[in-house]
């Protein structure tokens, strides 16, 4: 005698297939692993590896961050069947970049337009020179792309030191063929400071900040030109 029964098989077979967010990353960046089970009961456990080794996780979905091009591998159990399955993440390298110097300048000295391929910005907005009209100092990024797409910056900063203060005093009036000593000019700024009036002739010493002239005999315009510390000149 025999009896029979019917074994009816649901779903389908177990099955992985990994994918990632992103397959191609720059170094320093993550992405994110997808196992993409499917079929079989549909209770999975998870167990990931890595080539290089160094990365396991037994979540579904983890987050990763290599430092060189990796293959990652799944196991997946669903309490009766065991399926396996990989993906190759690849680490793009970033862009060696040397960072730009410019400067100091003095304040008023003439633009200058940037030498470098990468692009440079200042306070967010993208720049291709600078102008150094206001004494400060200025934070600039420099960021170069490859040709992976990757990038690579770097901070600097432009100093613009401001000019010295000058002042070459009252006008004067003396009598013919007499010399004077001009004792009202000032000058202030980053010592040391240098003097030199011009022009140099109509004084006994034009280094001094309160020189004497020559004895005149006709009337001039005579400057005072004041140069700083910082080597940055003004009259």
């Amino acid at each position: 005698n025999e009896d029979r029964i019917i074994i009816i098989i649901s779903g389908s077979a177990l099955s992985v297939i990994p994918t990632a967010l992103d397959t191609e990353i720059c170094l320093g960046q993550s992405t994110q692993l997808f196992a993409n089970a499917s079929g079989g009961t549909g209770n999975y456990s998870y167990s990931w590896s890595s080539d290089p080794i160094g990365f396991s996780s037994n979540q579904a979905n983890p987050i990763v961050n290599p430092e060189i091009t990796t293959t990652y591998y799944v196991e997946v159990n669903d309490g009766y069947n065991t399926v396996t399955g990989n993906i190759t993440i690849t680490v793009n390298p970033l862009p060696v970049i040397d960072c730009p110097e410019y400067g100091p300048f003095c304040q008023g000295d003439p633009a200058i337009v940037f030498e470098e391929t990468g692009v440079f910005t200042l306070n967010g907005d993208v720049v291709t020179g600078f102008d150094p009209v206001e004494a400060g100092e200025y934070n600039l990024v420099y960021t170069e792309t490859n040709a992976f797409g990757c990038e690579a910056s770097c901070e600097f900063v432009i100093v613009v030191n401001p000019l010295p203060t000058v002042n070459a005093g009252p006008n004067l009036t003396i009598p013919y063929g007499a010399s004077v000593t001009i004792s009202g000019a000032s000058a202030s700024g980053i010592e040391p400071l240098s003097y030199f009036w011009s022009p140099p002739s109509a004084f006994i010493d034009n280094t001094l900040l309160n020189p004497t002239t020559i004895n005149l005999t006709e009337s001039a315009i005579y400057t005072l030109t004041v140069t700083d510390g910082n080597g940055c000149s003004n009259e």
